[in-house]
């Protein structure tokens, strides 16, 4: 199946390839929309409108873009001014994940999107949701000084996010710099009730998911009903996650399964996550088999779309689920998803390490990290056993590299090198 970058470029092909044609037949030298527009002072939106309608002669479709004679002017009909400011273009914050797209169409969904700016943004989450970090931070980079606070607001807390997954601290750290600024000057500044619940949103949810306190920011469940329904959704599994950290398991559940039955749609993005901290809780409460089906319930909606980021991101939370479930049935999928887990720990545990001041095991293997926690977590060596679907032997034995690895002697010194 070709990429979005490999279907581009036989796209580009083809319309360079029908354009060369078409200026052998015509006798015309074209342009893009985009550079009609800017010599005809006006939107990109109202050249598209108005080739669509028929009042630029000579106007042609390629692929999904127009070409615009270079010597088409103003239609005398147009309803457009000039003279005035351009129409504000109200771009949407985060728009795939506040989207309800159909399972399995996520990617003609993201080429369905009629604004640009927009459409590249969701191609940028779509690329890290899909465990593509490096294409996604090419993408968001150049929006991190957007004059458009959504699409900064999108770009600030994507950007951190996809540099955490690709390990890369140091960029990650500038992403959060500029997630911080953006966020307080939003707080401040921002008069609208979406902006400012927006604004609060980024950065409630990228303090509580490095586990790190922000006792300066207004609490996230007092804003959460400004916030667009897809987003709200991510927000209450933020919320949720708040509860977990507390190690109120019950509470997190309830507030994923309320926030679940709330809404008559499927946003996939939002749902996916919350299914997995569902199944996070269950399984500290040591209700393996649910936890098993809520896993199972996000793996379906993630799977046809390739979305295994969220999976990377909580495999050690998850105590083996991925192991037990993944491993056998989906080999490829699950190998993969190991792969950006471990670039992921890796970026996680220096950005934590950094700004927390402490220090979380970073020299163990997925399959030791997962018995770590599990023993840690007060599983006895023979649940971890019947859990992982090995030997008490092979746990002993796992128990004891754990131990060298970490320069310890005994199950009570383990907790310090532990996510909670």
């Amino acid at each position: 199946m070709l990429d979005f970058d490999d279907a581009a470029a036989c796209g580009r092909g083809a319309v360079n390839r029908s354009l060369i044609k078409l200026k052998k037949v015509m006798g015309m030298e074209f342009e893009s929309a985009q550079a009609a527009a800017e010599r005809l002072g006006v939107t990109v939106r109202a050249i598209q409108k108005w080739a669509k309608d028929g009042l630029i002669p000579g106007a042609q479709k390629a692929g999904r873009d127009w070409q615009i004679p270079k010597e088409a002017t103003r239609p005398k009909d147009a309803s457009e001014v000039t003279n005035g400011p351009k129409p504000k273009v109200l771009h949407v914050t985060l728009p795939l994940l506040n989207s309800a797209f159909s399972i399995g169409h996520c990617r003609e969904y993201i080429e369905s999107i009629p604004d640009e700016d927009d459409r590249k943004i969701a191609l940028g989450e779509y690329y890290f949701y899909s465990g593509q970090a490096e294409k996604a931070a090419k993408i968001f980079e150049p929006y991190l000084d957007s004059e458009d606070t959504s699409l900064k607001y999108s770009a600030s807390f994507m950007y951190f996010f996809t540099n955490l997954s690709r390990g890369h601290i140091h960029l990650a750290r500038f992403g959060l710099d500029v997630l911080k600024k953006d966020i307080f000057y939003g707080i401040e500044q921002e008069k609208t009730e979406l902006m400012n619940a927006t604004a609060i949103f980024t950065g409630v949810t990228a303090s509580v998911l490095m586990h790190i306190p922000t006792p300066e920011m207004p609490p996230l469940s007092e804003y959460i009903k400004h916030l667009p329904q897809g987003i709200r959704l991510y927000a209450c599994y933020v919320l949720a996650y708040e509860a977990y950290l507390d190690e109120d398991y019950s509470r997190s559940l309830a507030i994923a399964d309320i926030a679940l039955c709330m809404t008559p749609e499927v946003y996939p993005i939002a749902c996916i996550y919350l299914h997995t901290i569902a199944a996070m809780n269950l399984m500290n409460m040591k209700r393996v088999e649910e936890a098993k089906k809520r896993f199972m319930t996000a793996w379906e909606l993630a799977q046809p779309d390739d979305l295994i980021e969220c999976f990377a991101e909580h495999h050690g939370l998850l105590q083996g689920i991925l192991e037990v479930v993944l491993k056998k049935k989906y080999a490829q999928d699950f190998e993969r998803i190991i792969t950006v887990t471990r670039s992921f720990n890796t970026g996680w545990r220096n950005m934590y390490s950094m700004v927390a001041k402490k220090s979380i095991a970073d020299n163990l293997t997925t399959m030791e990290f997962t018995i770590a926690m599990l023993y840690n977590r007060g599983w006895t060596v023979k649940e971890i056993a019947a859990h992982m679907e090995v030997s008490d032997r092979t746990v002993n034995n796992y128990i004891q590299i754990i131990y060298a690895k970490l320069g310890i002697t005994g199950k009570k010194e383990l907790a310090q090198f532990m996510q909670r």
